[in-house]
């Protein structure tokens, strides 16, 4: 176990802006109980530490794994995912209303929660 630091020197910047580096490229052995360790190279390229929060992504490519920004770690729990998943739905469904101006949604707001207030 590894004592747990914090990585001031993350580039989230990078990150998202989906930099490779080539000297990053290597192959790892999946261990017995599904632990995979990182070289120090890529762990270094990646700039993480130890106990940094990642997430591994499943794509048609293979498997994506990136570091979470910890203010950002709300985003990646099951709960607000599942929630992600069934606003996709109903996007992909057509349930949702668009508005013109911040007025018709204030209005639209109003309207649907008269229903909801307590006489």
């Amino acid at each position: 176990m590894c004592p747990r630091t914090a990585n001031t020197a993350r580039p989230w910047n990078d990150v998202a802006k989906g930099k490779t580096l080539a000297a990053a490229i290597q192959t790892a052995r999946l261990g017995p109980d599904g632990q995979l360790s990182l070289s120090p190279e890529v762990r270094d390229a990646a700039k993480l530490s130890c106990g940094d929060l990642v997430v591994l992504r499943v794509t048609d490519e293979g498997v994506l794994l990136h570091a979470i920004d910890p203010d950002q770690a709300w985003f990646w729990t099951p709960e607000w995912q599942e929630g992600e998943r069934e606003a996709d739905a109903e996007i992909a469904a057509g349930n949702v209303e668009r508005f013109d101006s911040g007025e018709e949604f204030l209005a639209a707001m109003e309207r649907d929660l008269k229903p909801l207030k307590q006489p």
